[in-house]
């Protein structure tokens, strides 16, 4: 008796695109873009499914990525930042059902700061998810049932990086 393994060949194509400006002596804004189309060019599962997902969009792989960070740095020693984070729509599974449907993905904004006290001492401090919204940080399918993992909701962190 034999065991087939299953063979698949994926194919991604896409384009990506990053920016980035300074708007003045203080200010810059960077942004990062991709547009990508992730696909299973050949894949058919043989057992008690034989399911085809060939020309199926990948599950958890979303179109479309991107970012932008709107930075304020005065001087050399502080530093504000701004960022926006976009994850757009993903199907939950394989074979693109319906029955599941897609993910919407999500955006999020986060802030950085930094300050330095001297040349060994700079603090840190950043809030994640800054407006609190609820959303996924993936979702799938398992066990016939769609899952979520919830991302974390706002939260804080702070630090200090020494130098010596």
């Amino acid at each position: 008796q034999t065991c087939a393994l299953p063979i698949w060949r994926t194919l991604h194509q896409g384009i990506e695109f990053a920016l980035g400006a300074q708007l003045d002596k203080a200010w810059r804004v960077d942004s990062a873009l991709s547009f990508a189309q992730h696909k299973y060019a050949e894949w058919v599962v043989s057992g008690n499914t034989n399911a085809n997902y060939s020309g199926n969009a990948m599950e958890s792989a979303p179109k479309t990525l991107g970012n932008t960070r709107l930075t304020w740095q005065p001087n050399a020693r502080d530093l504000a930042q701004l960022e926006w984070v976009y994850l757009g729509s993903y199907w939950l599974e394989a074979s693109n059902s319906p029955t599941y449907g897609k993910y919407e993905g999500y955006q999020v904004f986060n802030l950085r700061l930094s300050h330095a006290l001297n040349e060994s001492v700079r603090l840190n401090a950043r809030i994640m998810n800054l407006t609190d919204k609820r959303y996924a940080d993936s979702a799938s399918v398992s066990s016939s049932t769609a899952v979520f993992s919830p991302a974390l909701p706002r939260a804080g962190y702070v630090g200090a990086a020494v130098r010596w």
